[in-house]
């Protein structure tokens, strides 16, 4: 039977030689991802200012935060700023998100029926502008 031998261990002047050549190879692998990291985070804020530019219209804001919250309120206060702009079909639109939203997640009578209020004032004046074009 032949023993294996065991892999000779690397001599002073080979270790140091493969420390160097190491360190030297790890250097230019971060000075490449450092160059790759700064040349796509440029190309990322020149992607983002619009994003930053559509985010100062206060229904985007709402929209963003109500992305991750699931939160009626959201669409409820939405369609307020719907209504204050003239645009009836969205506020109602808004507001039956936030019905759906609520009843999905909540059981709070007292909100629901304030909800419920809101989106019948707004059909109400939904129908009334309709009518109103309707006669012209």
């Amino acid at each position: 039977m032949s023993e294996e031998s065991a892999p000779a261990a690397p001599s002073p002047k080979n270790a140091g030689e493969n420390y160097w050549s190491f360190t030297i190879k790890v250097a230019i692998v971060a000075a490449v991802v450092g160059l790759g990291v700064v040349l796509v985070a440029e190309s990322m804020v020149d992607a983002l200012v619009p994003i930053k530019n559509k985010l100062k219209d206060q229904k985007t804001k709402l929209r963003v935060k109500g992305l991750f919250l699931t939160n009626p309120a959201v669409s409820y206060r939405i369609s307020f700023i719907q209504e204050h702009e003239g645009n009836l079909d969205a506020a109602v639109l808004e507001m039956e998100l936030a019905m759906g939203l609520l009843e999905l997640h909540s059981s709070d009578r007292a909100a629901k029926e304030r909800y419920a209020a809101r989106l019948q004032e707004l059909k109400n004046k939904l129908a009334a502008v309709t009518k109103e074009k309707a006669a012209r």
